[in-house]
């Protein structure tokens, strides 16, 4: 239904002392014919009365303001309309968008997303096959959706199930780019999620663990988060199978740990027990346990009092454990916190329980002169004897200094392994004593690690280890490629204008994401790092950018400067270019290491077999499957000029009959579909709704009688087929996007099925002379345009809301026999609104034969039979209101209008409201039986009256006329 919109009241302007302002001269010379009034004044129905009695009504009796606008539109569409839709922008944007908009469809819901992002309209393709069905597509900001494989009995319907299908992947593509996936461990993420799952006595359906994650640590859980639940069910989770087939997660109950109050006196003292460091010497001679990362290296001290004491005491346990081993092992139980000695492959190691599951009889120990964590069986356990336990533990943390920015880097352990591992090194330390035994108290012993710079001093030379482990972790870092051989798993990133496809390896991004997360949040982000490189390097250079449009972070190459502060840059991960601002641009060289040393992550592909991908129907179609984030696998198939692969991509889609998501290869899908449209006739590329408000609804009429109701939940009255009419409903209500239970909006009372019994009136033209209120409809050139009586318009809106409602619930259709040429009848038009038409040819041969004219509007289309329903008398009460007109005053610089002058005069008075002076009446050049009225347009919305033929004249592109100088 078209809601009504109140023009704003134009201020009355001063004028010169006893003359009248032109505002005030409209006021007076409103020109309408009374008899036609008092017929369209019969025409109010009780619908027209549902507007609550505080909402102004549309059309005052006050002149007309150029930039108000109403709802009742051109059949093309207009600055105040929204790509042709009736409602007006105004209207739409009142309040924020809603997914769950109670009072709108699909198809409703879509149009107000691309009015809320900005988009243009969604249009629509509909596709009739051989059977007789159609199947639909739609486009939405460049990404197409298709209902295909599924076809429906009518174009209606089709609309519907496209507009579905493409909120349910925005919805889904908008989720998966709101937050990013936790980079977490696996062990952290599991107890995320066990803390969620605590909350809930009676467990959590698994369906629903990826929402709550999302709502609680604001990021997505990895693809292999069901996974990592079934692979700790036995500490953490209880997994049963729900009565709807989905498993149910409770939280495991946790048996009671020991604290510190109830450990041992033995364990006490231990945990207090910290190792004296040599802080009054800068360098000290290591050994290398355990090398987990750059910035966690296990090391011990050499010395006499350090690893001569341990050699001693491991001694001392070997020769005890020689003849006591079976009485250590008698009565041992594990307790969180306790102390315990364990052998592995004959050898000695003191150990503290951290963590026991009696599900495997298994604990976590940790090594505490190593520095390693290792599963050890509960009757591995052997006990300790207080003896043992006066040597503090002796691993020591190190970070190794520069390295830092490579602590997660999935190739530095390796090298560690190789490099340092069972070494004995001299460090320089670089941490200061006060600093860490604040850190150490604070936070507890073991907590924080000192920053050491390692020599190797076994060769001539002495050599610097940091730079070294430097340099080795940069090479090794792989450019990311697909495997030839086998299927990759990626992570769609961006396609591009060509049709080429940019991915990433699945899991490849973290450590960047951690590294860009970590500097991002610190306060390393300074001025002096901001902006470009001074020098132009040979190799390209990186930096870290902040994207305007989604506020992340991204690593780019400069392409190209722009002008102003602008730069057009490279995300170097993405594949993508987009325009940056110097301010938000960051120069990684002095930032991060290990950011300016990683490989680019974008890796390029094009589709196997699918060469027309550059084609916009192909490349909005790709975009709808390929979106960013999405999850797919790759098959290299061949390699174009030996660098790029061709590539096959799978994706999961949803699969609603079975209920769960199947695999698509994305090449033959599309390719299908092309040879499906290929056979299939095309019917349009326009939607074939428009937008309602939340007062009215707007319902659709399909061919069968045996219809339903979309939702009875929904407010709205669309009216679909019982076969696949059930199965829409319930998957929109599944959306939860209509909640509210109100029944749907009365329809017009006019009656149906009325045969038209009178001639459609022209209006009565104001005589010569008199002011003439107008609204500009359709502007070609000053020398031909329509023009609708301002006087007429509220009338026009209330005709224009009824006629939806009657056609798309009682109108009777008009066979292809019935049309007749001159006769009126209700028409669809290729945006799906229905208007008041007279046909004015009939060409038998063409596949669209009738040519309406939009009577109201003055346009002409072509039309076939279906498009026309029987007009009652009641909607021919009121005249014609499109009128023919032409600019008074002036003519064309050259011999005619040319289209730059076209443009220009449509730019000034499109859809715009004026007061006009009729300068004369006269015959229509090509149809001499049409009149044609010569105006004088003048916008009043201002302090000053503005004329529209002046300022073409003000321009340079026309002349006045002789008889404009008479005046």
């Amino acid at each position: 239904m078209v809601p009504f919109v109140a023009p704003l009241v134009v201020p009355k302007l001063p004028t010169l002392p006893g003359k009248l302002s032109l505002q005030d001269r409209l006021k007076i010379n409103q020109q309408v014919a009374n008899e036609d009034l008092e017929k369209v004044a019969k025409l109010q129905s009780p619908t027209t009365s549902a507007v609550s009695p505080g909402t102004p009504t549309m059309h005052q009796n006050h002149p007309p303001e150029r930039t108000s606008k109403t709802s009742a539109s051109a059949p093309e569409a207009s600055s105040g309309s929204y790509n042709g839709s009736f409602v007006p922008i105004a209207s739409l944007q009142q309040g924020p968008f809603r997914w769950d908009d109670p009072s709108a469809t699909p198809v409703e819901i879509l149009m107000k997303y691309s009015l809320h992002k900005g988009y243009s309209r969604p249009e629509y393709g509909y596709f009739k096959l051989k059977s007789g069905r159609y199947q639909c597509l739609v486009t939405v900001n460049g990404s197409s959706y298709s209902t295909y494989p599924d076809d429906f009995v009518n174009q209606f319907e089709g609309q519907f199930a496209a507009a579905l299908n493409a909120i349910e992947a925005i919805q889904r593509d908008e989720s998966r780019q709101k937050y990013s996936k936790c980079l977490d461990s696996d062990r952290d993420i599991a107890h995320h999620i066990y803390e969620l799952v605590l909350s809930c006595p009676h467990g959590m359906f698994s369906k629903n663990i990826p929402s709550a994650f999302e709502e609680t640590h604001r990021a997505l859980l990895p693809d292999h988060w069901f996974a990592i639940i079934d692979q700790h069910s036995n500490q953490l989770f209880v997994l049963e199978d729900g009565p709807t087939g989905d498993t149910i997660v409770f939280a495991r109950e946790q048996p009671s740990s020991s604290d510190a109050g109830s450990n041992t006196s033995e364990a006490r003292q231990m945990a207090m027990n910290q190792l004296t460091l040599p802080w009054e010497e800068q360098y000290w001679n290591l050994y290398v346990t355990n090398p987990v990362s750059t910035v966690e290296v296990w090391a011990r001290l050499v010395g006499k009092e350090y690893s001569d004491k341990m050699d001693s005491l491991i001694t001392d346990i070997e020769m005890s454990m020689m003849s006591e081993q079976a009485n250590a092992k008698k009565d041992v139980t594990a307790a969180v916190g306790e102390y315990y000695l364990v052998s592995i492959s004959d050898c000695w190691f003191r150990v503290r329980v951290v963590e026991i599951n009696y599900e495997t009889n298994q604990c976590q120990c940790f090594f505490i002169d190593i520095g390693d964590n290792e599963q050890i069986a509960l009757d591995q356990l052997y006990r300790c004897e207080p003896a043992y336990l006066d040597l503090p533990a002796q691993a020591i943390c190190f970070t190794l200094e520069g390295l830092e920015d490579f602590g997660e880097n999935p190739t530095a352990k390796h090298i560690l392994g190789q490099r340092i591992n069972h070494r004995v090194l001299i460090g320089m330390i670089l941490s200061k004593r006060d600093e860490y035994e604040q850190t150490e108290r604070r936070d507890g012993i073991g907590s924080s690690s000192l920053k050491v710079v390692l020599y190797d001093t076994s060769s001539a030379e002495d050599e610097v280890v940091n730079p070294i482990l430097l340099q080795q972790i940069c090479k090794s870092m792989p450019v990311p490629e697909l495997n030839r051989k086998s299927v990759n798993y990626v992570s769609i990133t961006y396609v591009d204008d060509q049709g080429d496809v940019y991915c990433q390896q699945d899991g490849a991004m973290n450590y960047i994401q951690k590294l860009i997360t970590n500097l991002t949040q610190s306060d390393a982000l300074e001025d002096q790092h901001r902006g470009l490189y001074n020098s132009k390097a040979t190799e390209q250079q990186l930096y870290l950018v902040q994207d305007e449009t989604d506020g992340k972070w991204y690593r780019a190459v400069l392409e190209a400067e722009e002008s102003g502060p602008f730069c057009r840059m490279l995300y170097v991960d993405i594949g993508c270019r987009k325009r940056a601002n110097v301010q938000n641009i960051y120069r990684l060289d002095s930032l991060s290491l290990g950011l300016r040393s990683y490989p680019p992550q974008a890796i390029r592909m094009r589709m196997f077999e699918l060469p027309s991908c550059a084609e916009p129907q192909v490349l909005a179609r790709l975009r709808a499957f390929l979106k960013p984030a999405v999850p797919a696998m790759a098959k290299v198939f061949s390699m174009a000029n030996a660098i790029l692969p061709l590539v096959k991509l799978y994706v999961h889609v949803s699969d609603r009959e079975a209920g769960n998501n199947i695999l698509v290869c994305v090449n033959e899908a599309i390719k299908i579909e092309k040879e499906l449209e290929l056979g299939s006739e095309r019917i349009s590329l326009s939607p074939r709704v428009a937008l309602v408000d939340d007062d009215r609804s707007l319902s659709l009429n399909c061919s069968g009688s045996d219809t339903t109701n979309v939702s009875q939940s929904t407010g709205t009255s669309y009216s679909m087929s019982s076969t696949d009419g059930k199965e829409l409903a319930s998957r929109f209500d599944a959306l939860h996007v209509g909640k509210d239970t109100k029944a749907p909006g009365g329809g017009s009372p006019l009656p149906s099925g009325t045969k038209a019994i009178a001639k459609l009136a022209k209006i009565t033209l104001p005589p010569v002379g008199q002011v003439f209120n107008v609204k500009v409809t359709i502007a070609n050139n000053p020398k031909f345009f329509y023009v609708q009586p301002y006087a007429y318009l509220e009338q026009l809106d209330t005709l224009m809301l009824e006629l939806q409602d009657f056609c798309m619930t009682k109108a009777q259709p008009v066979r292809k026999e019935q049309v007749r040429q001159g006769e009126a009848y209700a028409a669809v038009n290729n945006l799906g609104h229905w208007y008041r038409a007279l046909v004015v040819n009939i060409n038998p041969f063409g596949p669209t034969p009738i040519h309406a004219y939009f009577c109201d509007f003055g346009q002409v289309q072509q039309l076939d039979a279906g498009a026309l329903r029987v007009l009652p008398a009641e909607f021919r009460v009121l005249p014609q209101q499109a009128i023919k007109a032409k600019l008074y005053g002036v003519k064309p610089l050259h011999n005619d209008w040319t289209i730059s002058d076209a443009m220009r005069f449509k730019e000034l008075t499109a859809d715009c409201n004026f007061a006009s002076i009729v300068r004369n009446i006269q015959p229509d050049e090509l149809n001499p039986q049409e009149q044609v009225m010569e105006l004088e347009l003048i916008d009043v919305s201002t302090e000053t009256d503005v004329f529209v033929h002046k300022i073409l004249v003000g321009e340079g592109r026309a002349v006045y006329t002789a008889a404009a100088h008479t005046v």
